[in-house]
């Protein structure tokens, strides 16, 4: 019963919420687990149950593309959910308070899963269901999502204990209701006094952005006459509102990723058509930043950003950096030998039309609006982490963008829980964040986490392009001055994770201990 309900409960804040508040339903569901994983017969497998609905809820779009790949989402996601219980348990053995135990543990196993070599996933951490109240993020603020995740876990633990110890003094009434008010207090405290925020060492003036969200199908990809639509959806509007004639041209106009099906090669040149393609020129103080591949040294290809001046010409690249598993290439491909991974991928080719076989890219110099202002380029699934806007807000940007191509999820629930992750990335790096996407929803966020401008996300769709044009006051150009904890925590937090391996030292230790020292053995020949 505790397992349904804190299925249930989770899967009603994870966004898009089931209704207005239902975000507070995700201490509900958080306090379930915990008492799932610490009072329920079997807790691991109740809590593998719980986990694997709850994964199969927030990523049920994927049954559009690929139903065992929801499946395995399901099976191995679940996973994580239950190895929150032997975590517990393990910080307990240290005498960790149960609530802090059960915080740390819910945060290590989003955190592990977030960061799994070639099965990362980071959607549907506790904190992402609270993005419509920034407000209330200020422990996103001070620790990022790591101490986030740790506090609501352990927020909702919290109340379970005090429940517990008034109702059964399991735990004692009395260190319950300190558990609960230092818990409590710590992230009020957090909510009310946010950390300093960074200054920028130059002012620099607003930049006018404009974010055509084409609406093109998916099947645009692979149709002969994907590139008519691109002319009429992307092409003819940028140059109608930011063309030299235009009466007042943005400073930067935004293309979603794959939307120019244009490769270009390691230096952002080598294809006259790019240039070509652009006459008449877009206003001279205007630059595109539109979504492509790029094709590398050794017959490599990486999805990049391209900065097009108004001439057509490549100033400015940006590679992605995290692929999606199963969706840009295929994990664990790289550990077969090289004709089994050619003929696994020729064979997908054969089914499917095409194989995924992306790399990863690197991080690069910034680009710069026709001004100078520094900015950085995401593509899609780069919004999902935060070191890569954590990296190129230390590199100097003032603002961020991601371009994106969510198109492959059918306007499912994904497509919010991006939106969510982009409040956390503003939110962290105090720098403002506009998307702009294939199908929606493209939005604008300041520094402070507000969706300031967003088109609707229920409008008539499929028509024509459509339009976000909005003024972005620029960031500092660097991280706020407390942000070295963000790092602090989430190592905190991993370092906890070793509390599992402590029964199997301490082990190791007293057998070590036992064995007989050379003094007690005497001479050789002697005995004992």
């Amino acid at each position: 019963m505790l397992a349904a309900v804190a299925a249930l409960a989770l899967a009603a804040a994870t966004p898009p919420a089931w209704f207005a508040g239902a975000e507070l339903l995700a201490l509900v569901g958080l306090g379930a687990w915990y008492a799932v994983a610490t009072r329920s017969r079997r807790p691991a497998l109740w809590c593998f149950v719980l986990g694997a609905v709850h994964m199969a809820w927030f990523s049920w779009s994927l049954r559009h593309e690929f139903w065992v790949g929801l499946l395995l989402v399901a099976l191995i996601g679940g996973g994580y959910y239950a190895l929150a219980v032997p975590w517990t348990r393990a910080l307990r053995r240290l005498r960790v308070p149960g609530p802090i135990a059960f915080g740390t543990a819910v945060a290590g196993t989003f955190w592990l899963r977030a960061v799994m070599p070639g099965l990362h996933y980071p959607h549907g951490q506790p904190v992402h269901d609270f993005y419509r109240w920034p407000q209330l993020l200020g422990l996103l603020q001070w620790g990022g999502e790591g101490l986030a995740n740790l506090w609501l876990a352990a927020a909702a633990a919290a109340l379970v204990g005090a429940w517990r110890g008034w109702r059964e003094a399991r735990p004692p009434w009395r260190r319950a209701r300190v558990v609960f008010l230092v818990v409590w207090g710590l992230g009020a405290a957090a909510t009310l006094l946010p950390p300093p925020r960074a200054t920028a060492s130059e002012p620099a003036a607003r930049v006018s952005i404009l974010a055509i969200e084409p609406d093109l199908p998916v099947a645009w990809l692979l149709d002969p006459g994907g590139n008519r639509l691109i002319e009429e959806r992307l092409i003819a509007p940028t140059l109608r509102r930011a063309g030299a004639r235009a009466p007042a041209p943005p400073d930067l106009v935004l293309w979603p990723e794959t939307a120019l099906p244009i490769q270009v090669d390691a230096t952002g040149r080598g294809d006259p058509r790019l240039a070509q393609r652009w006459r008449p020129p877009l206003a001279r103080a205007t630059r595109l930043v539109a979504g492509t591949t790029a094709r590398f040294p050794g017959d490599r290809h990486t999805p990049v950003a391209v900065v097009l001046d108004a001439m057509g010409r490549v100033v400015g690249l940006q590679e992605k950096q995290r692929l999606v598993p199963a969706g840009e290439f295929i994990p664990f491909t790289g550990l077969l030998p090289t004709p089994v991974r050619r003929g696994l991928l020729d064979g997908i080719t054969s089914v499917m039309g095409a194989a995924p076989d992306f790399l990863p890219g690197s991080p690069r110099p910034l680009p710069t609006t026709a001004a100078g202002t520094p900015f950085g380029a995401l593509l899609c699934y780069d919004n999902c982490f935060p070191e890569v806007a954590r990296g190129m807000v230390e590199a100097g940007a003032r603002f961020l963008v991601v371009l994106s191509n969510e198109a492959w999820y059918h306007r499912g629930s994904e497509l919010e829980q991006m939106v969510a992750m982009t409040v956390c990335r503003a939110l962290e790096n105090g720098t403002p964040l506009v998307r702009c996407t294939i199908d929606g929803p493209s939005v604008a966020i300041d520094a402070r986490g507000r969706v300031v401008h967003q088109l609707s996300w229920q409008g008539p769709k499929g028509a024509e392009s459509r339009f976000l044009l909005m003024d972005v006051d620029p960031g500092p150009g660097r991280r706020p001055p407390m942000a070295w904890l963000h790092e602090a925590f989430t190592l905190l937090i991993a370092l906890s994770g070793l509390a599992l391996a402590w029964p199997r030292v301490a082990r190791w230790a007293r057998l070590l201990r036992a064995l007989p020292s050379p003094e007690r053995r005497g001479p050789p020949g002697s005995v004992p």
